[in-house]
């Protein structure tokens, strides 16, 4: 009984012990403007990235017209450029062209699951004369769309929007048709800030402990 009692105690304490040692995960921004990551069109696109911790894969719809050649034209010194964050060597993603428009769309598939916490995007503008916006649509684990939409009409078309989503393995990103009054619906997906999903340490700890106290039952229910 005695051996039971602690072995109990060493489970417990190895798991507070995991949970505690897990670091904190720092947030990695996939930043479609740098183009000494994804670079090229086509056949030739930049389709796969290991950034470490985890791997991105994008593919596109139509397949195969990945497109990372357009130079950033926003303004420059632009707040979200250089120690801002983004690159800003290229516009970032786009599909065909140097957009996402119409019904293309392209998909992120993470080698792990992550917590994706902000959208950035680039050429996303409102109409001049303010009657409509132009709309990206994005879909988490193949959910419902959510729509982010255009609030300027300068700064490049730059919207960034503050997500939180966890256990995200894969996000499909798309055009919201039919609200461009200046008909060049469209516009470039330049980042994704994502953070993986800790696995704990405890998870192992709990198996080898758990393990452990299987082994001390056997023995005890062993006839001498």
């Amino acid at each position: 009984m005695k051996s039971l009692v602690v072995a109990s105690a060493v489970v417990a304490s190895a798991v507070a012990f995991g949970l505690s040692a897990v670091p904190a995960a720092a947030v990695t921004l996939v930043d479609f403007t740098d183009r000494t990551i994804w670079s090229g069109s086509g056949a030739a696109a930049t389709s796969f990235h290991d950034y470490g911790a985890f791997s991105v894969s994008v593919t596109s719809n139509p397949a195969g017209r990945l497109n990372f050649t357009q130079n950033y034209d926003g303004p420059a010194g632009a707040s979200f450029c250089g120690a801002g964050g983004l690159a800003c060597i290229s516009d970032g993603l786009g599909i065909t062209d140097d957009e996402i428009g119409g019904t293309e769309s392209a998909t992120l598939t993470f080698s792990r699951a992550v917590t994706v916490s902000g959208l950035h995007f680039l050429d996303l503008f409102v109409a001049r004369n303010q009657s409509s916006r132009e709309t990206a649509k994005v879909s988490v684990n193949g959910g419902s769309w959510q729509s982010f939409a255009a609030v300027n009409t300068g700064n490049g078309g730059y919207l960034f929007e503050a997500v939180n989503w966890t256990n995200v393995t894969s996000l499909a990103v798309a055009y919201q048709i039919g609200n461009d009054s200046s008909g060049m619906g469209d516009y470039a997906l330049a980042a994704v800030e994502v953070t993986p999903v800790p696995v704990p340490a405890a998870g192992l700890l709990m198996i080898t402990g758990l393990g452990g106290l299987g082994l001390i039952a056997r023995r005890r229910r062993k006839p001498a």
